[in-house]
């Protein structure tokens, strides 16, 4: 290989006709000709930035960026609540775990209680990680699964809801008819029993 300076450019060559680049400096890129192997951690200077898929084509709808500037992984703990006040039942277990990519975050959780205590509301979960973007989806959904001690009635289907607007991290439970056409329903602390298990999951978009 050789080295040579053209202009302003610092250039690493693999002949020595400059006909077979691999690495051009100048004083405001840095390009590498070839596939690049790294053999450790690749850390981000400064927030902000990160890597920029502008160069590769676009789908059909109207994309707002093409730079992927974060990336998280952990976990938080889920809690419940009634109509903007806390639980006062007894946990056995509050999970969650959840990858940020960019700004879509996805999570997982459980839920188990031993006493569900007294409250009025609707039932709610909180302690997400990031706050939801409310645009423009206003009302970003979640599901609940594997649930054991709850019942919404008429074998309706029990979902959550950002109800609370752009940056909340709590989620209202709510019912819905689809089968029967019952409209939206309340899920308050008569629809669950102390032996309460689920597990809460989605992705949504943080502010």
């Amino acid at each position: 290989g050789s080295e040579m300076c053209i202009r302003d450019r610092f250039v690493i060559n693999n002949s020595n006709d400059n006909s077979n680049r691999k690495l051009v400096i100048s004083s405001t890129l840095t390009t590498l000709m070839q596939n690049t192997q790294v053999n450790g951690n690749l850390k981000l200077g400064s927030s902000g930035n990160g890597i920029d898929f502008s160069a590769t084509s676009d789908g059909a709808g109207t994309d707002t960026s093409e730079l992927l500037d974060d990336y998280e992984e952990g976990t938080f703990t889920p809690a419940l609540g009634f109509g903007g006040g806390s639980f006062n039942g007894t946990y056995h277990t509050q999970a969650g775990m959840y990858e940020k990519i960019g700004n879509l975050v996805h999570f997982q959780s459980t839920i188990v209680i031993t006493a569900k205590g007294t409250g009025s509301g609707n039932l709610t979960f909180s302690g997400l990680p990031y706050g939801i973007k409310n645009s423009p989806v206003t009302y970003s959904m979640f599901e609940v699964s594997c649930v054991v001690g709850m019942d919404a009635g008429n074998s309706n289907e029990i979902f959550l809801q950002n109800q609370n607007g752009n940056g909340s991290s709590t989620l209202t439970f709510y019912s819905f008819g689809i089968a029967d056409g019952d409209n939206y329903g309340a899920i308050t602390i008569n629809n669950f029993t102390s032996s309460l298990n689920m597990n809460i999951r989605g992705t949504y978009r943080s502010v």
